[in-house]
């Protein structure tokens, strides 16, 4: 009996042992974010924003620096270069903090508070007020609505 129970056990143990949620390969500290990242896709209130969205950014990146800075660079197309803006450089420092997954961007005083969900090392989804994400990224000729999803990807 004795020895019909030591596999038993052994699975057993061997199960307790494992997480199967992997939250240390997924820890939204701020190792997490070093690196550069890319925008991906844009969602609000109303649904999928991306195909509204590209034709005036042509590129969106975050660098995240280890020693808790960051630069942001919007690309906009030629079209809103000429009629509204140039492309635009936020600088500033960030903090992540993993236990409420929360990612907040500080920059000339004003702080951005974002949601973070990853299910991949190499992808976060970030959610803010459209409020927020508007002064991030800059004025679209359309209204983002109620909470916006800025999902970005590691480049």
């Amino acid at each position: 009996m004795r020895l019909r129970l030591l596999p038993l056990l052994a699975l057993a143990l061997l199960a307790a042992g494992c997480d199967s949620g992997d939250d240390d390969a997924l820890r939204l500290d701020a190792a997490f974010y070093t690196g550069t990242w890319g925008l991906v896709s844009v969602a609000d209130a109303t649904g999928d924003r991306t195909g509204q969205t590209e034709p005036f950014l042509d590129d969106l990146t975050v660098d995240f620096r280890s020693d808790g800075t960051f630069t942001l660079v919007a690309n906009f197309t030629a079209i809103v270069n000429q009629t509204v803006r140039p492309d635009e450089t936020i600088t500033g420092d960030f903090q992540a903090t993993a236990a409420t997954k929360t990612l907040v961007l500080i920059s000339g005083g004003v702080a951005a508070l974002f949601q973070a969900d990853a299910t991949a090392s190499d992808r976060v989804a970030l959610t803010a007020p459209a409020s927020i994400v508007t002064g991030v990224l800059g004025e679209l000729p359309f209204d983002l609505q109620g909470d916006v999803t800025l999902v970005v990807q590691r480049r």
